[in-house]
């Protein structure tokens, strides 16, 4: 039985990949950047493990860690890429 070719679905698995979102909590530059290189930095958006009592509570400040991340791809994860999924346009940047 081949899952794939035996069911309901149009295309392999890994193109429905591309339609997913996914939070940057990873507890680390490194995954962050692995996953943006990965998927996208348009597939990423911010997330906060608050009121946890783990994690960084300064999520913003946390993608400056990550080396290389430009000033453009900063904001979509910060804000624009939600923003954009939820219908938010128009929605202040946060800094």
């Amino acid at each position: 039985m081949n899952l794939v070719e035996d069911s309901a679905i149009d295309q392999p698995p890994s193109e429905y990949l591309k339609l997913l979102y996914f939070d940057s909590v990873l507890h680390s530059p490194e995954l962050l950047d692995n996953l943006i290189r990965q998927f996208g930095a348009d597939r990423i958006v911010l997330g906060s493990d608050y009121p946890a009592g783990m994690g960084n509570f300064t999520p913003v400040a946390a993608l400056a860690e990550v080396a290389g991340l430009t000033d453009a791809r900063r904001d979509a994860i910060a804000h624009r890429n939600a923003s954009e999924l939820f219908g938010l346009s128009g929605m202040p940047a946060l800094r």
